[in-house]
This record gives C-alpha cells, sequence and structure tokens, in this order.
C-alpha cells in the first residue's frame, strides 16, 4: 500500500504539482491525528514508551 501511494504521488508530483502538495497537506494531517491516536491506544494498553520505541524502530 505505501509503495501504491508512494508511486501515485510521483506521478502526480509531475502532472499535476498543485494537486500533489494538496494531497501532501492531507496526509500529513491524517497521519498526525492517527499517530496521536495510536499513541493513545497504546498506552491504553498499558505498553510502556520503551516498548512502544522498539514497535516503532527507535531506542530509549
Amino acid at each position: 500500500m505505501r509503495e501504491q501511494l508512494r508511486e501515485r504521488l510521483d506521478v502526480l508530483t509531475y502532472e499535476a504539482p498543485l494537486a500533489a502538495l494538496r494531497l501532501v497537506a492531507v496526509l500529513e494531517h491524517a497521519t498526525a491525528e492517527a499517530g496521536e491516536a495510536a499513541a493513545h491506544a497504546a498506552r491504553a494498553d498499558d505498553q510502556t514508551w520503551g516498548e512502544i520505541a522498539t514497535g516503532l524502530g527507535l531506542t530509549e
């Protein structure tokens, strides 16, 4: 799914750059909201910040 999105965004960037910019803004907003909700859900499931960092591929 991520690869398909990237390919379509690449095409849109050259065919309709303003539309690509609008889409990027929408995606940035949506991913920020989803990330916040996922972090709250993970904490509500009693996952530690260390576990969340590990799940993200980050170190503490």
